[in-house]
């Protein structure tokens, strides 16, 4: 049996069950409802403004200077509204009332504001399916809002949304009643407003710890969190934003997938690869998928075929995204490597072919004789057959070795060869084309293959046309000689920096998506039909769940966005064109991989194709050594793109996040102005925090400064501590307070901050817990 949309959820499937003793159920509406595609609601005012200047020239208002008048406006009209009346809101009409610039300037203002929420808002399709479950249980609902939007406005909204609005059987909105939620007053309007029921019987759900949870537990009412939107300031969607301006209309999107997290992935490895594949891999893939399709249809093309390994992965995306569009398009993964193609593509190997390639010391003879479908084993080299170039040179061997492949039997043996495999190339190429023109898709960079492909041919008369997510200036010399070949995020010199800064690192994110099969050695033919010839590999059961659960993450991605385009069709040409956008959401993952991040995607096993069948970690121990020769982490990073070390690492910045626990949060988060930022911070890194029950002792000043900044960090508490009674019973930012003696048994880990205290409030903790099996982690905060 199918589960409902909202059964994804991870907030929604435990709310469910909350919510079974509840008899009034009432839900925010923005960030729980309603999502936006910016990144907070100010970016409406600019898009307003825009509006608007085309539409009154003549008062030659810049959007930012629009945006900032209605900024403006709105604490006017706020103050205004308390002076006079005591009104802790205002209405959209109240707010444009300011605006001194004729009426008509007014109603046309709000108009396009209104107008540009609309098209920026969209339903989160979970929350709506759930607020449906709770109906059909026989639940009352309400919708409780903090809004400058009144209840008509928010109702044309949702049903803009395809929302069903007899769902709700009442509206409390802060602008109607006048009151907010953070103080509990509006929670008390929504008691009002059903006066039959209980405040023991109503549960609130919402997506502000202040003001949803914390008002509404001033009311008496329980409230419940939902996070999909708001994130801590160090979550890596949030750092995205503010280092690499990220697909802006996406961001709410890539949230909502990360709450997507099925029930059976419970541990922080599993959480980690599926959030990484939906709201990194899956925005990309997806995106790029949609693009493909878009030259397929530019260019009248059917066939579309994806270059292993990660194009088995692209096949499945890119043909699921046909689908959804209902485009019939033949998607393929084909069986290449630049083992396979790079030789063929050279037309006759000589002497200085072989000079070329015997100068790569990482190769091994096996491998280098593989490259010219020789057999190492049947010559005088097969008891060196596992060294190196490199060691044959320190040695005074390589002038042997050249000499044996430069003679005329030999390369006469490997032009044969070479002949051979280009018309199976060739042959094979047709079959999957079946003679018709076609797309190929790579994610790239050097366009070597494909150049290969277009140079001998490979698919006849009939047209190819090669689309890389990526590419470097190299594919200048290939564009130059008329090789279709199309970038979508970068080709030829577009930015060359940044591509070129991905380049280096590109092997994690291959590795971690690629299929589970060797790379292309060469091709046979058998039973009339071409067929390649795959390397043997060794499947590790461990990685291979990584790159399921990573996958899972990926599909569940492009399936809300299958739904948002659906409902804002727009967003598909807008997103597209955003290249630097998409190119920093890989690079903040490459650039600045969180320390989770960098150890779990880091096991994961790199195979180099490309002419050496060398096999090894992502992040190996030798990078740890390599990293103590530096010192420090950005004299390692330095130190590995400048070729420092004899082996090259893949992924430095990832070594660096792992070594270095305070390397993503001090180098990539604005610090923390108060004077316990240090201290907290190292608390955000400390492993006697990860998945615990945290409580902290003392709501004074330092226990709340403590507070606030853990729930920036992204760090939960289950509640304060204090011995004051009268503290004991209220809450603060959502978080209630409790007597010392109340929490015994429910917290796993004290954060103790009265400084003057802190030595008698650790033995007051271990008496009270002396009982306990297991004692509880009591870490004084001085």
């Amino acid at each position: 049996m199918n589960k409902a949309m909202w059964e994804h959820d991870k907030y929604l499937r435990n709310i469910s069950i909350i919510a079974e003793n509840y008899e009034l159920i009432s839900f925010d509406v923005f960030d729980t409802v309603l999502f936006r595609t910016v990144s907070n609601p100010e970016k409406i005012f600019l898009r307003t403004g825009e509006l608007m200047r085309e539409l009154y020239p003549e008062y030659d208002l810049p959007p930012e200077v629009f945006a900032g008048m209605r900024a403006e406006a709105d604490g006017l009209a706020r103050k205004g509204a308390w002076d006079l009346h005591k009104y802790e809101d205002v209405t959209l009409d109240e707010i444009y009332a300011e605006f001194h610039l004729g009426e008509e300037f007014q109603k046309r203002a709000k108009e396009c504001e209104l107008q540009t929420e609309s098209r920026h808002i969209y339903l989160n399709h979970s929350m709506a399916e759930f607020l449906r479950y709770c109906r059909e249980q026989g639940k009352l609902i309400a919708m409780v809002s903090d809004t400058f939007f009144n209840e008509r406005e928010i109702k044309t909204f949702l049903e803009s949304c395809g929302f069903e609005l007899s769902l709700v059987d009442f509206y409390v909105i802060s602008c109607e009643f006048r009151v907010m939620k953070h103080n509990g007053k509006l929670f008390e309007k929504l008691l009002n407003a059903a006066p039959a029921i209980s405040p023991r019987q109503v549960l609130h759900i919402g997506d502000n710890r202040l003001v949803d949870i914390g008002g509404a537990a001033i009311a008496g009412i329980r409230a419940e969190y939902y996070g999909a939107i708001p994130r801590a300031i160090v979550h890596p969607l949030e750092v995205e934003q503010k280092d690499y301006a990220t697909v802006e209309p996406l961001l709410s999107l890539r949230k909502l997938a990360c709450t997507h997290l099925p029930p059976e992935y419970r541990t922080l490895e599993e959480i980690t690869l599926f959030e990484t594949g939906a709201y990194v891999f899956g925005a990309i893939y997806s995106a790029f998928a949609e693009w493909v399709l878009e030259q397929s249809l530019k260019a009248g093309i059917g066939v579309v075929l994806t270059f292993m390994r990660e194009g088995e992965l692209l096949a499945q995306i890119i043909d699921r995204a046909a689908l959804n569009r209902g485009l019939d398009i033949t998607v393929k993964p084909v069986f290449i490597s630049r083992r396979t193609t790079e030789v063929v593509g050279l037309g006759v190997v000589d002497g200085s072919v072989i000079d070329e390639y015997s100068s790569r010391d990482g190769l091994t003879l096996s491998d280098l004789f593989s490259i010219f479908y020789l057999d190492v084993g049947a010559t005088p080299f097969s008891p060196d057959q596992n060294c190196t170039i490199g060691y044959y040179k320190e040695n005074g061997k390589i002038g042997a070795l050249n000499d044996y492949l430069k003679q005329p039997a030999v390369l006469a043996e490997i032009n044969e060869k070479v002949s051979e495999q280009r018309g199976l190339l060739i042959e094979y190429i047709q079959s999957l084309t079946g003679g018709k023109d076609a797309i190929t898709v790579d994610i790239g960079f050097r366009g070597t293959m494909q150049s290969c492909l277009s140079g001998i041919e490979a698919n006849g008369e009939s047209e190819l046309l090669h689309l890389l997510m990526m590419g470097l200036p190299y594919n200048n010399r290939f564009l130059l000689k008329g090789t279709k070949i199309r970038g979508w995020l970068a080709y030829g010199s577009e930015n060359e920096v940044t591509t070129e800064q991905l380049h280096r690192r590109i092997q994690m994110p291959e590795s971690v998506t690629n299929a589970d099969i060797g790379t292309t050695l060469s091709y046979e033919k058998k039973d009339g039909t071409v067929r390649p010839v795959l390397e043997r590999v060794r499947i590790d059961e461990e990685i291979k769940k990584k790159k399921e659960i990573i996958r899972h993450g990926i599909k569940r991605y492009q399936e809300l966005w299958f739904t948002l385009i659906s409902e804002k069709p727009h967003l598909v040409k807008e997103t597209l064109g955003d290249k630097e956008g998409f190119i920093g959401i890989l690079s903040r993952l490459l650039l600045m991989p969180t320390r989770e991040e960098a150890t779990i995607l880091g096991g994961v096993n790199h195979e180099e194709c490309i002419g050496t069948s060398a096999k090894c970690s992502i992040i190996n121990p030798a990078d740890f050594s390599f990293y103590d020769i530096s010192g420090s982490a950005e004299k390692f990073v330095e130190d590995c793109l400048s070729w420092r070390f004899p082996e090259h690492v893949l992924w430095p910045e990832g070594v660096a996040a792992i070594k270095n626990q305070h390397y993503y949060i001090d180098r990539y988060t604005t610090p923390i102005s108060i004077p316990a930022s240090k201290k907290v911070k190292e608390l955000f890194d400390d492993a006697r925090l990860t998945g615990k029950r945290v409580a902290v002792y003392g709501a004074g000043i330092a226990g709340k400064v403590v507070v606030d900044v853990l729930c920036k960090l992204g760090i939960e508490i289950c509640f304060m501590v204090d011995n004051n009674p009268n503290l004991q019973g209220t809450s603060f930012l959502g978080n209630r307070i409790i007597s010392p003696e109340e929490s015994v048994g429910e917290a796993e880990v004290y954060i103790v901050t009265p400084l003057l205290f802190e030595e008698e409030i650790r033995q007051q903790l271990i008496q009270l817990t002396s009982a306990l099996s297991e004692k509880p982690e009591i870490i004084t905060f001085r």
